[in-house]
């Protein structure tokens, strides 16, 4: 419904949520000037005119229910059709919600189920029965629980038991296994039965509530429906003392009572709950026990008596019991930190791109309820790449149907649902099945990289490539809107996550003021921000509790921090040490991206790096078969032969935090020589043309960062040729005077190097590349995320050639071009029939790599042709889930 629609004396203003019953939208009465929330019918209830009739005679019945933890529905009424339900506004989060992030404290937990249990008491004095208890129903506000759909969420069906051929409602799928959340899993064994649903099921489904809210476990699980159905009617849970060393054992015979299976066994009235748990509440732990298990006989006898009665007895049993409970207990040790990894299926191997799905896929690997992972893999056999995801607690994985070639994907807030980047769109895919949806276009690549975030409102936070900043849309579809702006010297935002209230969101700023590049807050209502951190890392991940994760020095790091001031508490403490990570910060107009998640519970998903020197260079054939290595595996990258095929330079560094500098290896007796010696980086070297006389650099020296020129043979002083802060690498040396390199804002520029004069090439794109005979030049395009050919120097026709391809090389008779899939890591060549225009054949896979995208250059071709060098990176090691962090933190202060 739209803003501004008058259903009578009421104004809708905005959708704040939907439920099994319809939407529910804030609105205004025009007459009492007060705000309320409209609750919709949906049209196949509205049109059945018994349902309606038993809708009015339900809700006169609701609406004289005055209690203050219970929702007060207003009104009912109908107009054009549409029949509604008026009803008290109530702000706040569900339990439901709540409990995704953590269990409660005892005390809350009790304070809460006090309340729930003494609104269920005057309903069902009043004749009112629940039947859809479960903690998506209960709102937490600031003056406590509100009870919602009080009678309607769930009613009987007309002329029809309740029986499991007509389904229980299930509100989302857990996981890829059918574990299933929702009213089937609150149900009492009467109701899975058939049986009618009375006050005594209200009290079992609020004991499986309680239980939730004191261990963060629910009390029944399954893999199935058949499964959770069968735990329901048959099996006991483990005693809230297990889990939760705290827990009173009265508390726990408490429950236990109410999940008896046999509605006679369970506590008779809400009322005698609620006198419990008071006593509970305000008794003092030296009289709070009660012991472990409890005779069948004494639970109905104590059912039976008074809840002072009860009381007595349990204390007079129990004293000795609990002191020696609580004085073993008081010093308990915190849970010790628990690691296990994930396999991969057969065949499938993950992707090794860091800003592709393979680590954004880690980005946001481990759904919010902490149930199951997400990564990226390729299929050795096909070369095909897709999501694939696995529940934690199962040792298979399947793809995601429709996801081939997806980049940057990013769970639902309710975990049953996976958003991600393909074909210039952004889609969504249900985890449960079913075909992909489009939710927007999206102006993303591969070179484009920044992912996104959705919270509990729907909305989708996302990069897209639309001027650089954040832009937000509707999960369910529609136009993306700007959310940041970027500041002078911003080259873009991205890396969004939610924050906690769904409102306030963490997000990395790139930009060429490099005193700038951090980690920021923003929100949804206000174009400010809020500076967490500068430098680097360029990515940060809220872990509940209250705490950011970040990479440092390869080491996984974690800090706390304050949701309500936005800032960083305490010292960071070093979690997990060689952790896939990338320090490329402006390659492409990319994101620097570590390989580590968090959901809402407090697990971590994060990748490890490959223990000892993770990079090799090895010769490929051009049949795609590897024919040996070049060096041992060393830190190098950037290989580049020269142009007789004799020599390879590249750059090395010694040890993992050292510089890199410029070698040049004698292909020929194994001889290698350093280039250069000064104490920064040297990346990307180059061959003049021609005859290779000379060697082009990047290096990023203090102050004097720029490209570097230096005679081949070491003879003479290196010359600064272009400086600059951003240290600009060349791509391409096409003739002895022209240079072609790019910027961060994707404007490729040639530089003459006899004037040092560049110019721009007037074309929005990486990696350049001008065909032997000068005529045509390639390069990628991030806009359409494809690899384009045009005419040199640009004139505005454009060929395209293949998708997501970078570091393009032209074959020396220009019949055919290399390049580097940026999504898979595998070389692949295209056909050139020289022409004008000339014609591209179809992108064949030369060799399944991995090859390193994030390096100036990642293989290079022999000047007969007849192999290549390939540089292939550290993979990253298995995919490991860490359990129990907090005591990590602890152990690390003590």
């Amino acid at each position: 419904m739209q803003s501004g629609t008058k259903l009578g004396p009421y104004q809708i203003a905005d959708r704040i949520g939907a439920g099994g019953m319809g939407e529910v939208y804030r609105a205004t009465d025009t007459r009492l000037h007060r705000s309320v929330a409209i609750k919709v019918l949906p049209d196949h209830w509205a049109t059945d005119s018994k349902r309606r009739e038993r809708f009015q005679r339900e809700a006169k019945a609701v609406s004289s229910l005055n209690h203050p933890h219970i929702c007060t529905l207003h009104d009912v009424g109908e107009q054009d059709g549409v029949y509604f339900f008026v009803m008290e506004l109530v702000e706040g989060e569900t339990l439901e919600s709540r409990l995704a992030r953590d269990r409660l404290s005892l005390g809350k937990a009790l304070e809460y189920a006090i309340q729930i249990a003494d609104a269920l008491d005057k309903a069902h004095r009043k004749g009112v029965v629940h039947r859809d208890l479960k903690p998506g129903n209960i709102m937490l506000t600031k003056s406590g629980v509100k009870l919602l759909d009080f009678g309607l969420a769930k009613l009987k069906r007309d002329n029809a038991p309740n029986s499991l051929s007509q389904g229980p409602t299930v509100d989302k799928p857990l996981t890829a296994e059918g574990t299933i959340v929702g009213t089937l899993q609150y149900m009492a064994p009467e109701q899975l039965e058939g049986k009618d649903a009375d006050a005594h099921t209200d009290v079992f489904a609020f004991g499986s509530i309680v239980y939730e809210m004191v261990t963060g476990k629910k009390a029944f699980e399954g893999k199935s429906h058949a499964s959770l159905i069968g735990a329901i009617l048959k099996d006991d849970p483990a005693p809230m003392s297990e889990l939760q060393t705290m827990t009173p054992p009265v508390l726990d015979h408490i429950v236990r009572t109410c999940l008896a299976k046999d509605p006679a066994d369970r506590w008779q009235t809400a009322h005698d709950i609620v006198k419990q748990l008071e006593w509970i509440a305000s008794s003092p732990p030296s009289s709070a026990g009660a012991p472990s298990t409890v005779p069948s006989s004494a639970a109905a006898a104590a059912r039976r008596s008074t809840p002072w009665i009860a009381a007595t007895v349990f204390f007079i049993l129990t004293t000795v019991a609990t002191v020696v409970y609580f004085v073993g207990t008081r010093s308990a040790p915190t849970a010790q930190p628990m690691r296990f990894t994930v396999s991969m299926p057969e065949n499938v191997r993950l992707t090794s791109m860091l800003t592709v799905a393979g680590v954004s896929a880690a980005v946001r690997s481990v759904s919010p309820d902490g149930g199951s992972i997400l990564f990226s893999g390729v299929d050795e056999m096909t070369g095909k790449m897709m999501l694939y995801m696995r529940p934690v607690d199962s040792i298979d994985a399947r793809p995601l149907t429709g996801t081939e070639d997806a980049m940057f994907p990013f769970w639902s807030p309710r975990s049953d649902a996976v958003a991600f980047f393909t074909d210039g769109k952004l889609k969504r895919v249900a985890v449960n099945g079913g075909e992909p949806q489009i939710i927007c276009d999206a102006v993303i690549s591969a070179a484009l990289s920044g992912g996104g975030t959705w919270n509990r409102d729907d909305v989708i936070l996302a990069y897209m490539g639309l001027e650089g900043g954040l832009y937000k849309v509707s999960a369910r579809g529609g136009t993306p809107s700007p959310v940041t702006t970027r500041a002078a010297g911003d080259v873009a935002h991205a890396w969004p996550q939610f924050l906690p209230d769904g409102n306030h969101f963490l997000y990395s700023v790139q930009t060429l003021n490099i005193g700038d590049i951090g980690i920021y807050v923003g929100s949804l209502d206000s174009p400010d921000r809020k500076l967490v951190f500068k430098g680097m890392p360029t990515m940060a991940v809220y872990a509940h509790p209250d705490h950011l994760l970040f990479e440092r020095d390869g080491a996984l790091m974690i800090q706390g921090f304050d949701t309500r001031s936005l800032e960083l508490t305490g010292a960071a403490v070093r979690l997990v040490d060689n952790i896939s990570t990338s320090s490329w910060t402006y390659h492409l107009g990319g994101f620097g991206a570590g390989a580590f998640s968090a959901s809402e519970n407090g697990v971590i998903v994060y990748r490890s790096a490959t223990r000892g020197a993770p990079d090799r260079f090895l010769w490929i054939g051009r049949d795609g078969k590897e024919i040996g290595p070049v060096l041992p595996p060393g830190y190098y990258r950037d290989p580049a032969l020269s142009p007789d095929g004799a020599m390879l330079a590249f750059a090395r560094k010694e040890s993992p935090t050292g510089d890199f500098d410029i070698y040049i290896l004698e292909l020929a007796t194994g001889k290698e020589t350093r280039f250069t010696l000064d104490p920064a980086d040297d990346e990307g070297p180059s061959w003049s043309p021609g005859d290779g006389s000379a060697i082009l650099y990047s290096s990023s020296r203090k102050n004097d960062a720029g490209l570097y020129r230096k005679n081949a043979n070491g003879v003479g002083d290196e010359e600064l040729i272009y400086p600059n802060q951003s240290a600009f690498v060349p791509y391409q040396w096409p003739t002895a005077d022209t240079l072609i390199y790019f910027s961060p804002d994707l404007n490729p520029q040639t530089l003459s190097l006899s004037d040092r004069k560049s110019t721009p090439l007037g074309i929005i794109g990486a990696d350049p590349a001008v065909s032997p005979d000068g005529k045509w030049l390639g390069y990628f395009a991030p806009a359409a995320g494809r690899l384009e050919v045009t005419t040199y120097p640009p004139s505005g026709t454009r060929f395209d050639v293949a998708p997501s391809g970078a570091d393009m090389h032209w074959s020396l008779e220009g019949d055919a071009i290399f390049y580097l899939n940026i999504q898979t890591g595998e070389l692949m060549s295209v056909d050139v029939t020289p022409g004008n225009p000339p014609r591209f054949g179809s992108p064949r896979r030369v060799y399944a790599g991995p090859l390193d995208f994030f390096t100036v250059h990642s293989f290079d071709l022999t000047p007969s042709e007849d192999r290549f060098i390939v540089h292939t990176p550290d993979p990253g090691g298995e995919i490991t889930v860490l359990l129990n962090w907090p005591s990590l933190i602890e152990n690390s202060q003590n």
